[in-house]
């Protein structure tokens, strides 16, 4: 600093006192420099000790401390490196001693390079195998390594703390590394109902990249988890060298042997399988000379691996046949919206027992329909938003509207025995008729040859009518319900449950 002698100082200051200023006029002319202030910045651990500040005038860095001379009061910046956050400090009046502490170190981060995952591209769908992908950051990883292993980071949740742009620090994790750490993540947990996509990726900060994801392309397409298909061990279905397996994205493809790019075919042999990748909504199924031969079956994930359990698509045993009267009669007081509804739970509670079950609505006119088999049944749900024309609800709401008349319960019943064989029925372990009238006065031993005949082969036949069970128990000697004792949806249910 330049010295002047005293001599020129006063002199200088002459004019101001022979105009009549004040001491304190003048010493507010001089621009007097800041005063300079000394900061000592220390911590205890060696990852806590800055890279660099910025701010000082002087500064020298010690094993545990940096010493700081700042002008006034001027913020100092610590910094640890481009991808931590910088602290500012300020010292308090005179000499000052400030601690760093893990909870001054957060990780630099700008939550909108996590958009791409967060950001759903079209409305989520209740089909979980259509749902799009989307996910929600859950928690920060703070890594010793470079890459990702658990068992060399420390984790916190997530959340952003409250009216900063930042991310927990590693005080929150209570952070024990001998340096800073190498890597930091956010574990990204899927909001998605499809179960196909990956469970959780791992943005690595400060980009939020995740390794084999290009964010330029579609997210859905690059998280599904792919596994290696494995031949089920202990196959219902033998293997067969003139079959083939059949893999499918989807059930609704697979029903209706949809080809689509997605679709494979293999060998039906356990050693085809090696090259076969599928998802947890694959479908598949065994096919023979352009024939099903299984049922559509959903891909399980076991041991890492997919398996597909096939079973013969024909349910072997004596058929048990629900022949429903579609009388107009049942329209009224509500009765047929109850049996519908009744008649839809309980198909779909049954669907997969591979029961060898036969449903068919019989008309007025003598006709019968058959509404659907057991076979029928086992790849069908309640209601498929997928393939809705093919649930439960669909075909039995479509078909079983109650609008015929003219029925005669026994001729119907004798018709309808000739008809089974025709249908593929050939031996019966139990009927049951719903229809909508009582026998009547006048009938001779002969039109009772179909319940009597069902009898002698014992088959178990119950009759559910709209009309009386008198004459029915006196002739046939037949277990009878009154369908009109039963107008509420949850008693004919338990009358189908008992079938």
């Amino acid at each position: 600093m330049k010295k002047f002698p005293i001599s020129i100082l006063f002199s200088s200051f002459l004019p101001f006192f022979s105009t009549g200023l004040h001491a304190d006029d003048v010493i507010d002319a001089l621009e007097l420099p800041p005063a300079l202030q000394q900061l000592v910045v220390t911590w205890d651990k060696p990852w806590q000790k800055p890279s660099a500040v910025s701010g000082c005038r002087y500064y020298k860095f010690y094993e545990k401390k940096v010493d700081c001379t700042v002008v006034g009061e001027a913020s100092v910046v610590l910094k640890w490196g481009k991808q931590w956050a910088d602290k500012k400090v300020k010292p308090i009046q005179g000499n000052a001693e400030i601690g760093v502490s893990g909870t001054d170190i957060s990780p630099v981060f700008d939550p909108k390079r996590l958009r791409y995952f967060t950001t759903l591209k079209k409305p989520p769908d209740k089909e979980s195998c259509t749902s799009p992908a989307g996910y929600t950051p859950a928690w920060v990883w703070f890594c010793k390594k470079s890459t990702f292993a658990k068992s060399q980071c420390r984790r916190s949740h997530y959340p952003i703390i409250k009216g900063e742009n930042r991310l927990p620090s590693l005080g929150d994790v209570s952070w024990r590394g001998k340096s800073l750490p190498k890597s930091v993540y956010v574990e990204l947990d899927s909001t998605s109902s499809n179960q196909q996509f990956r469970r959780r990726l791992y943005a690595k900060l400060p980009n939020a990249n995740v390794s084999g994801i290009d964010k330029h392309k579609s997210m859905d397409e690059q998280v599904v988890e792919v596994y290696n298909v494995q031949a089920d061990s202990n196959p219902s279905l033998h293997y067969d060298l003139d079959a083939r397996m059949m893999l499918f994205p989807s059930k609704a493809s697979c029903i209706n042997s949809t080809m689509t790019g997605n679709h494979q075919k293999v060998v039906y042999m356990a050693t085809a399988f090696a090259d076969i990748k599928a998802t947890v909504c694959s479908w598949a199924k065994v096919t023979k000379k352009k024939s099903d031969v299984s049922f559509c079956t959903r891909a399980k994930v076991w041991n890492k691996n997919i398996r597909f359990h096939f079973r013969s698509n024909q349910i072997v045993g004596k058929r048990e046949v629900l022949i429903v009267a579609n009388s107009e009669k049942f329209a009224r007081e509500g009765r047929g919206r109850a049996f519908r509804e009744a008649l839809i739970t309980w198909l779909a509670e049954i669907r997969g027992e591979y029961r060898p079950i036969n449903i068919l609505l019989l008309e007025g006119d003598g006709k019968i329909h058959q509404l659907m088999r057991g076979e029928d049944l086992v790849n069908m749900e309640e209601y498929d938003q997928d393939n809705p024309k093919f649930s439960i609800k669909h075909h039995v709401l479509t078909k079983l509207q109650f609008t015929s008349s003219g029925f005669e319960p026994l001729k119907d019943l004798a018709y309808t025995e000739r008809r089974l064989s025709a249908l593929g029925i050939n031996q019966l372990s139990k009927v049951m008729y719903v229809t909508d009238s009582s026998l009547p006065l006048d009938i001779y031993y002969a039109d009772l040859g179909t319940p009597l005949g069902w009898k002698r082969a014992k088959v178990k036949f119950q009759i559910v009518t709209d009309g009386g069970c008198n004459r029915w128990r006196e002739k046939t000697d037949t277990q009878c319900v009154k369908l009109n004792e039963f107008p509420q949806n949850v008693d004919i249910l338990q009358l189908l449950r008992g079938f």
